[in-house]
């Protein structure tokens, strides 16, 4: 296997994310949504917005709790990080729809 750049492994088993730099500056996100929103980021395929794993999946990611992982993409969705579709926990995924709000000068 190749380095892959879009949560695709590598000859090592390892996954990569590219993170918007927007998240960087964005000073209202905690770490804990920062964390969440990576991992998010990290299950990209063919330069695709919309990821489908289940909150099992982003929590073993990133190493936190299921409850975390939904308090997180709550706040994300309320602060126009992604839009949330789907019932997740309901034995499906939810759909994750990642986007970058435009962020205020000094913010």
């Amino acid at each position: 296997m190749t380095v892959g750049s879009r949560g695709e492994r590598s000859a090592v088993g390892e996954i990569f994310s590219i993170v918007p730099l927007e998240v960087w500056a964005d000073k209202r996100l905690t770490l804990k949504q920062i964390r969440v929103l990576g991992v998010l980021f990290s299950f990209q395929n063919d330069g695709s917005r919309v990821v489908c794993p289940s909150r099992a999946q982003i929590a073993e990611r990133c190493g936190m709790s299921v409850c975390h992982v939904s308090t997180a993409t709550t706040g994300l969705e309320q602060l126009g990080w992604l839009r949330k579709e789907g019932n997740g926990g309901r034995c499906e995924s939810a759909t994750y729809t990642l986007m970058a709000p435009h962020l205020a000068e000094g913010d």
